[in-house]
């Protein structure tokens, strides 16, 4: 099994939303603690898109493996830590 790329866009929302990209497709997700909690949006390459309303109580993210969910939080992790240390208040 392979690791994808995942890029943070933007910052973390004071409401705990976090926009992504992971080979191509935005999402947009819940993170409390570090963690995904919930997808609320996505898009994926070829522009088709889905939102928390239209998954009828399936969460992309409840359907991941224990594995998956654990390299989404260190991928999260990673990006977040490379974020802060190009911010202007870390040199």
């Amino acid at each position: 099994m392979g690791t994808r790329s995942l890029r943070l866009i933007g910052t973390t929302s004071g409401s705990g939303l976090q926009k992504v990209d992971i080979d191509g497709w935005l999402l947009t997700l819940e993170i409390t603690d570090g963690s995904p909690t919930r997808c609320r949006s996505c898009c994926c390459p070829q522009g088709r898109e889905g939102s928390f309303e239209s998954w009828l109580r399936n969460d992309p993210v409840s359907l991941l493996s224990g594995w998956e969910h654990a390299q989404i939080e260190r991928l999260l992790g990673e990006a977040a830590d490379q974020v802060r240390g190009q911010s202007p208040e870390s040199q």
